[in-house]
C-alpha cells in the first residue's frame, strides 16, 4: 500500500531540479562565516574601556567621538584560527591574536578541606539483640 502511495505521490507532485549542477545553495555575500563559526561571548565594557576574557584584558580603540564604551555589551567572536573579534553591533572594533589553548572559562577550583571524621555513636543493644536509641550526655 505504500509502495502505490509512493509511486503515484511521485508522479503528480517530482519536479526536476532547477540546476542540477548546484547541490547547495551559496551563501549570501556579506555572510561572515568565519564569525558565525566561532565561539562567542559577550562581554560589559568596564569604566576604563576594556573588557576581560578569562586571564586577559583588552584595551578597546577609542571612538571617534567623546562619548566611549564604558556600560555597553559588546560581541567577542573568537575564530577557530586563534584570532579574537570585538564587534559592536554588526561593526568590527578590533582583531587579535588570541590563541585557543590559552583562554578557557576557568572555574574556581572547589574547595577541598579536610573534613573532620564524624564522631560515631555508640550503640547499645537491648536483649532482643536489636540496636537501641541512647542519649548522649
Amino acid at each position: 500500500m505504500l509502495d502505490r502511495f509512493c509511486a503515484d505521490y511521485n508522479q503528480r507532485f517530482a519536479r526536476p531540479p532547477a540546476e542540477a549542477t548546484r547541490d547547495f545553495r551559496s551563501l549570501p555575500r556579506r555572510f561572515d562565516l568565519a564569525r558565525c563559526l566561532s565561539l562567542h561571548y559577550q562581554r560589559v565594557v568596564a569604566a576604563d574601556h576594556t573588557l576581560t576574557l578569562g586571564t586577559h584584558s583588552i584595551a578597546l580603540p577609542p571612538l571617534p567621538s567623546h562619548r566611549g564604551y564604558a556600560g555597553e555589551a559588546l560581541a567577542l567572536s573568537h575564530q577557530l584560527d586563534g584570532t579574537l573579534r570585538v564587534y559592536r553591533g554588526d561593526s568590527l572594533l578590533l582583531a587579535l591574536p588570541l590563541p585557543l589553548e590559552e583562554y578557557s572559562e576557568r572555574r574556581p577550583a572547589p574547595r577541598t578541606t579536610p573534613q573532620k571524621p564524624k564522631p560515631k555513636m555508640p550503640r547499645i543493644y537491648n536483649l532482643s539483640g536489636r540496636p537501641a536509641l541512647t542519649a548522649v550526655t
